[in-house]
């Protein structure tokens, strides 16, 4: 039975609203300007909410349940970077049913393929992924807009969508029906909560002027178009009402620049995804991964393999548990409309506590955001006996990996805090001892936090070195590693250098070390040693590759009762054991550098 003029109107004015409100005014006009130093993501926020939370007057248990929201928020959205490729892609190829019955077959294996292609891609970079799709991407635009046009044409009634009260009487006289409805239309905003997500890979200005400028235009005509080809009473081809716009002669061509255009689609999400892994990893919530640098001028366009290769079995996975993108779509939603509420109330919290907001201009603008919000998730709860259970499962997994991490490694800076007591003036007294033995070498201890005066306490790593040896070096270097927004540091500004052997009138040389680092550099301790050396900031005339390099590597020794705790710390110490070593981020110390092995005990 072919849908009346009021229905069509109806749920065209949700899409046009939903893609308004949603996208455009929560996303690229208000929240992205809640970044951190560029990045976006509601991680940034969970960043922005950490460093002024002593500016923030709420509960601690709220803080601590805004901050497991937000953490289940990050876990939703990649759930979503699954099923939003494998949807995209499936969707797009699913248009050769159209064109030949035939291809029926071979639909999965194509998809798995187009994936397989899309996430070796991603070593190439976003930069070079975009310029050999963008031309592909306006191309496509461009032609969803031509195809909507002759139906538009015979019916430009349906214009009469921009009308909200549409809306709003099919969901006052629909019910039931207009929530599976809304379910629906959340597809037709799919990738918008990756747009804050990907400001670090794309920036704001470029998000907004596309967007704005090309996008929003081009989806709503065509939607538009979908709802007149409705009213023409035809039929559907394939049940595919997109593909039953485009002519006979050009189905083949469309079906192949849809299968293009959703690999950029796909993108959105993938490097979404990247973004707050790093930014998780800073955060504290996930451990140390390989993560590369893939453009230069941008710090943001990263590249991460792990993040990369699971994402892609998830994928695949996803495609032949559901085979079809209807089935797909049943578990579709549920990540993106939860993701969308909750980065909504942490925006709340900057834009009231941190920006200084009045309460009624910053629940004035949120409460109705997350209203909307929360009847997307509503509707989009429908889903889950469907499908709806695969993104929940996926993020119940990440968010429980993720908070174990969060705990392991916060009570382990506690413990290692308890444990320092020696500050960087009790370790210079040592050498007013006449009982102390002085080992005649350079030694190195790597410092995870910088060390600049005299109350600082020592690294535990020295500590140990300490207690063992009973002995202290005749010169010793604490050093630092931390890696700075900028692609390259010239070597004259790679190195900054604190010494206290002036302190207490002593001839022993002791200083610490900054050594940064730009983001698209590997670290090199050795080389920063003897760079050190050549460039006279420290006088020592022995080899460099002689100094004895010392770093930390835990071990958890638990005495923690119950089920639920064991099991924290067996997934935390299984995390950690297979995280990126210390030792191999600081680069190739070679096999004659002692690795204090610091017992902590958790």
């Amino acid at each position: 039975m072919q849908p009346d003029l009021n229905t069509i109107l109806g749920a065209l004015s949700l899409f046009f609203w939903a893609l308004i409100i949603v996208v455009t005014f929560k996303y690229i006009g208000l929240i992205m300007r809640a970044d951190n130093e560029g990045e976006g993501g509601i991680f940034a926020l969970m960043t922005l909410i950490k460093q002024k939370k002593d500016q923030i007057k709420l509960n601690p248990k709220l803080l601590l349940a805004l901050n497991a929201l937000i953490i289940f928020g990050a876990a939703l959205l990649y759930g979503d970077g699954m099923i939003t490729p494998a949807i995209s892609v499936l969707s797009a190829v699913e248009g050769l049913n159209v064109v030949a019955p035939s291809f029926h077959p071979y639909v999965i294996g194509i998809t798995i393929i187009i994936l397989i292609a899309l996430f070796l891609l991603q070593r190439q970079g976003t930069h070079r992924i975009g310029k050999l799709f963008g031309p592909i991407m306006i191309m496509w635009f461009v032609a969803i807009v031509l195809i909507a046009i002759p139906p538009l044409t015979r019916h430009p009634e349906v214009f009469l969508a921009i009308n909200p009260l549409y809306g709003l009487r099919l969901l006052i006289h629909e019910h039931i029906a207009s929530l599976f409805i809304l379910g629906l239309v959340v597809l037709c905003i799919t990738g918008g909560e990756a747009l804050y997500a990907d400001m670090g890979h794309f920036g704001r200005k470029g998000i907004s002027v596309a967007w704005l400028g090309l996008v929003l235009p081009a989806l709503l005509l065509n939607y538009f178009g979908q709802g007149a080809h409705l009213l023409d009473g035809t039929t559907i081809i394939g049940g595919n009402i997109f593909f039953s716009l485009v002519p006979s002669y050009a189905l083949f061509p469309m079906v192949v620049l849809a299968t293009m255009a959703t690999i950029v689609a796909s993108q959105a999400l993938i490097s979404g995804a990247y973004s707050l892994t790093q930014q998780a990893i800073g955060l504290g919530v996930l451990p140390r991964l390989r993560i590369l640098q893939t453009n230069q001028s941008v710090p943001g366009q990263i590249y991460i393999p792990t993040v990369n290769w699971i994402l892609l079995v998830g994928c695949i996975f996803i495609v032949l548990g559901f085979r079809t993108s209807v089935s797909l779509a049943a578990a579709y939603g549920i990540a993106v409309t939860g993701t969308m509420a909750i980065t909504t109330i942490a925006f709340y919290v900057v834009a009231r506590y941190i920006w200084k907001w009045e309460l009624w201009r910053a629940a004035g603008l949120c409460v109705p955001l997350l209203l909307i919000d929360l009847v997307f998730v509503v509707a989009n709860s429908l889903k889950i006996f469907e499908g709806g259970f695969v993104p929940l499962l996926v993020a119940s997994c990440l968010y429980w990996l993720m908070s174990v991490w969060q705990w392991g490694k916060e009570y382990r800076a506690h413990v290692i805090h308890e444990a320092s007591h020696l500050t960087i003036r009790d370790f210079l007294r040592l050498y007013q001892n006449k009982a102390t033995v002085v080992i005649p070498r350079t030694i190195v201890v790597m410092s995870p936090v910088l060390v600049e005066k005299l109350d600082d306490l020592t690294p535990i790593a020295l500590q140990v070195f300490l207690e063992r040896w009973r002995a202290v070096p005749a010169r010793l270097v604490l050093l630092t590693v931390t890696k700075e927004r900028h692609p390259y540091i010239a070597s004259e500004e790679r190195f900054t250098v604190y010494s206290f052997s002036d302190a207490l009138q002593d001839e022993q040389n002791v200083i610490s070390v900054q050594v940064r680092y730009g983001y698209m550099e590997d670290p090199d301790v050795r080389t920063a040693l003897a760079d050190l050396q050549k460039q006279h900031l420290l006088h020592v005339s022995e080899d460099p590759q002689k100094w004895l390099i010392i770093t930390g590597r835990e071990r958890f020794i638990s005495t923690v009762q119950g089920i639920i705790p064991k099991m924290r710390l067996a997934f935390f110490r299984l995390m950690h054991a297979n995280t990126k070593s210390a030792i191999s981020y600081f680069g190739d110390l070679d096999a004659d550098a002692e690795v204090v092995i610091v017992g902590v005990n958790m």
